[in-house]
């Protein structure tokens, strides 16, 4: 489900127009971890980050996650 999520969420990230800058201040993930989710380098992905990432998004959590 991991590799779901990410690939989803790295989608409509470069789909966004927002820059890294813009989704870590509305995620409140810090940079270089929201970096190594979306290059899904992430060993362990929390359910507070996937609800920032789908907050900062604009998309909710059953897009990025179904």
């Amino acid at each position: 489900m991991q590799g779901i999520f990410v690939e989803r969420a790295r989608s409509y990230a470069c789909n966004s127009g927002l820059s890294v800058t813009e989704l870590v201040k509305a995620s409140t993930i810090e940079e270089d971890r929201l970096i190594n989710i979306f290059e899904g380098k992430a060993p362990d992905i929390t359910l507070r980050e996937i609800a920032g990432i789908s907050l900062a998004l604009g998309v909710s959590l059953e897009v990025l996650l179904a």
